[in-house]
């Protein structure tokens, strides 16, 4: 059995002048919301993340480190992976079937439509319209490694975002 934490980052700043997109932090509601979120997580799951995988953009690497803070995580287990940033849900499936098997559960932290998108195409039953900033799903998968990882192969074991605490 393999865990998939998928999550968007929080809620990042505006860009504004001279400031990239890649380079926008969080806002100070992204910082204090995804604590909440991890801990509402943390509380009702068995298996927390081993590692975190993230696109390197300052608002997703943020959201990383809160949430390996809150799952007791060092710095080491945060690993950025620089196709992450702008990908598509394809992309991000073949990082998911890429994670190490050593870990029988890893987050990944991504951006949207590519987050919505994949924890759709992963879950049958289940239809999300719009991952919010700050929203994770833990999915499932009876699987032996991630690279058999597949569309329609997971189970939505809980799903939480800041609206909901």
């Amino acid at each position: 059995m393999k865990t998939l934490w998928l999550a968007r980052h929080a809620h990042a700043g505006e860009a504004g002048p001279g400031v990239r997109d890649f380079d926008r932090p969080l806002s100070e509601r992204g910082r204090r919301a995804v604590p909440a979120v991890a801990i509402r997580l943390k509380s009702r799951e068995a298996s927390l993340p081993q590692r975190i995988v993230c696109s390197p953009a300052a608002r997703t690497l943020e959201t990383a480190e809160l949430f390996a803070l809150q799952f007791g995580l060092e710095e080491a287990d945060i690993q950025p992976e620089g196709a992450l940033y702008l990908a598509g849900e394809s992309r991000l499936l073949e990082s998911c079937r890429q994670l190490d098997n050593r870990f029988e559960a890893i987050m990944l932290v991504g951006h949207n439509p590519a987050v919505t998108e994949l924890l759709n195409g992963f879950c049958d039953n289940v239809s999300v319209d719009h991952v919010p900033s700050g929203g994770c799903a833990c999915l499932l998968f009876d699987v032996h490694g991630w690279n058999e990882v597949a569309p329609g192969m997971a189970e939505l074991h809980s799903f939480d975002h800041p609206s909901i605490g």
